[in-house]
């Protein structure tokens, strides 16, 4: 279990990083309730594209039935393709970027990482799924979504 905590550990931290850079980039989004529904919808559409791409539709002509860089969209397909409904997937997208906003209205509402991931960083469950984020004085950049079906909670209890 030990190895397995440091693995999945590491894995989060090398997103953090990579997330980190891109904010000093100046990549970031600020959040507000238009700025996460339109997030929503490029995820949905970028995750929808990249289904389509995985099921090319059958040749006779005949619909196929479909439910980058980011991970909330390989999150996105997998749902599609594990529930077979796009519906569910957009349901899941539009509870992790409200989450989002409610993070940026109360930043502090997330537990602390300080012992087991980093110190400044927190994280807060959504369904199946587990937001890190840090605080940046009251703002709350979003740093990564994981699925929580990974027992991520589990993996870091002593």
């Amino acid at each position: 279990m030990g190895e397995e905590r440091e693995r999945t550990r590491a894995e989060i931290l090398v997103a953090v990083d990579e997330a980190e850079a891109s904010l000093a980039r100046g990549e970031g989004r600020i959040i507000t309730q238009q700025s996460m529904r339109d997030l929503a919808g490029e995820v949905k559409q970028r995750g929808r594209d990249r289904l389509r791409q995985s099921n090319p539709p059958p040749r006779n002509g005949a619909s196929a039935c479909t439910g980058g860089r980011s991970r909330t969209r390989r999150h996105l397909v997998y749902i599609a393709k594990e529930s077979h409904s796009i519906e569910i997937a957009d349901r899941v997208v539009d509870s992790i970027t409200a989450r989002f906003f409610l993070l940026a209205t109360y930043p502090h509402v997330g537990r602390r990482r300080d012992e087991d991931l980093r110190p400044g960083l927190r994280s807060f469950p959504v369904g199946e799924y587990v937001i890190i984020y840090r605080l940046e004085g009251e703002d709350a950049p979003i740093l990564h979504v994981i699925r929580g079906s990974r027992e991520v909670e589990a993996l870091f209890t002593h």
